[in-house]
């Protein structure tokens, strides 16, 4: 029972990649050395005047907090106490420290950043979302009285999935109003009184790309999108949810992935200048702006798999109908 929990499998990736000696591992910089490959690269310093300070700021050190919290989630599930809310706690302050060393780190490396990261960095970055997805994940995991083995209620998944999308769409479309108000606002305020704000012209443009990138996964969830339909109205529910799989699994979760590979060096550079408006008044937000084609893909995705399970559940009830 101790392993079939997915907080300990990630808590012992942790505890593994922190104390494993990973540094000659595919000839990469280990995800543990952190201090001392910041000491040695001189990366506190002003990169300007070439003058370079090996301190090390406090928050480095946090990171011997990983296997601290991993012993102490381990131990609580020996002890039999629910480990849910302290490794969602985990999870997100180990996930933070990454997001905040990219941030720090990467603007002197760029996209190469990801180079100098070892295999145990890379682990840990996986464990830490799996803390998070794991707490989720493992309520909806069941017994079979009839069976051993432990299945996934797929329907508890394609329920949670729905219900991000409806709260994440129904929450952004708002914005919609607000894009109008804001229009109408610009133009009195341009043609009526000659006055002008850059940011506020900008922020249509923000709300905008929000509501199109953001509201992706509920349209997709209520099939609104559009479809060039020639075969498709004529068939049957069955053979619809035959198409509904394949066209998800063969083009929409790969489409889904290729956006978020060929944008991920396009908004880790915004996030490591923090990237702004050209415009000295404009907003200056524009990494945010840039973030919402990953979540694009990330909710239209995990939609797509939504959409598979209900096709599925389709299917397997036209074929136990025919029997």
């Amino acid at each position: 029972m101790f392993l079939k929990k997915s907080n300990n499998w990630c808590a012992i990736i942790i505890l593994v990649s922190f104390f494993l000696p990973w540094w000659n591992i595919f000839l990469s910089i280990s995800g543990y050395e952190i201090i001392g490959f910041m000491s040695n690269t001189g990366r506190f310093g002003n990169a300007i005047n070439k003058e370079y300070d090996a301190s090390i700021p406090f928050f480095y050190y946090l990171i011997y907090m990983f296997p601290l919290l991993s012993v102490i989630i381990l131990f609580m599930n020996i002890r039999d106490i629910d480990t849910r809310n302290f490794s969602i706690f985990s999870g997100v302050i180990f996930t933070l420290w990454f997001i905040y060393y990219f941030i720090q780190v990467a603007p002197d490396r760029g996209a190469d950043i990801f180079k100098f990261l070892g295999i145990g960095m890379y682990a840990s970055i996986i464990a830490s979302l799996g803390l998070i997805l794991g707490a989720f994940i493992d309520p909806l995991i069941k017994k079979r009285e009839s069976k051993t083995l432990t299945v996934i209620n797929f329907q508890e998944i394609e329920k949670l999935i729905n219900n991000l999308n409806k709260i994440v769409g129904n929450t952004v479309c708002w914005l919609t109003l607000f894009m109008v108000l804001v229009t109408v606002l610009v133009v009195i305020l341009r043609y009526g009184f000659s006055i002008g704000f850059i940011w506020m012209q900008e922020s249509v443009r923000f709300m905008y790309a929000a509501v199109f990138l953001l509201c992706g996964g509920l349209t997709l969830l209520n099939d609104k999108h559009v479809r060039v339909d020639v075969l498709y109205l004529r068939m049957n529910d069955r053979n619809k949810a035959i198409v509904e799989v394949f066209g998800n699994i063969f083009f929409l979760i790969p489409v889904c992935f290729i956006i978020f590979y060929f944008s991920w060096n396009y908004v880790i550079n915004s996030w490591t200048q923090l990237e702004g408006s050209i415009e000295e008044r404009g907003l200056h937000l524009v990494f945010i702006m840039k973030t919402f084609i990953w979540c694009f893909a990330l909710l239209v995705g995990l939609q797509g798999i939504s959409n598979i399970v209900k096709s599925l559940k389709v299917i397997i009830k036209y074929n136990e109908s025919d029997k």
